[in-house]
């Protein structure tokens, strides 16, 4: 009786992953720095109005932004801008799966095509870096917040 190749594939898989895992975590500055940097030059083209600066460290892309927002109960009174945050990781997880996945293939490594999926995979997460900076621009700061970017209600449906 023969085994099947896809079990062999999803086993090398399985070993696989927690070490692509393991390494993309401990290199994400690394491996996420292109997404991260071409996200943060889109959003400063696209609204130098209200985007101050764009920071990242500690593992968190931070947005300095212009925009107004209300003091919460307790709070002193004055002027509190909004800091827009996210966590780039969770828009690369793709990545160290493929690199997994493509490991656990019978294929000989072929390193190009590795590094060629890489690349491919940083518009994606770019898209998401950016759009959870717009869903909380739009959506979770408030109508007070999204009045000020000119993200109106009918514009609105094309980020949800």
């Amino acid at each position: 009786m023969t085994r099947n190749p896809l079990y062999r594939f999803l086993l090398k898989a399985a070993l696989w992953l927690p070490v692509c895992l393991g390494f993309w975590y401990w290199k994400a500055e690394w491996f996420n720095g292109p997404a991260v940097m071409l996200s943060g030059w889109i959003m400063q083209s696209l609204f130098p109005s209200w985007i101050e600066s764009v920071e990242w460290s500690q593992r968190i892309l931070s947005v300095a932004t212009t925009l107004k927002i209300g003091a919460a109960p307790g709070m002193p009174a004055g002027e509190y801008t909004l800091v827009l945050e996210v966590n780039p990781l969770t828009y690369s997880f793709g990545l160290p799966l493929f690199v997994a996945l493509f490991l656990a293939g019978s294929e000989t490594i072929r390193w190009h095509k590795l590094v060629l999926g890489a690349i491919l995979l940083i518009p994606f997460q770019t898209w998401g870096i950016c759009f959870d900076l717009l869903k909380q621009v739009a959506v979770t700061s408030g109508p007070a917040v999204s009045e000020q970017t000119d993200f109106l209600p009918g514009r609105l449906r094309g980020l949800l």
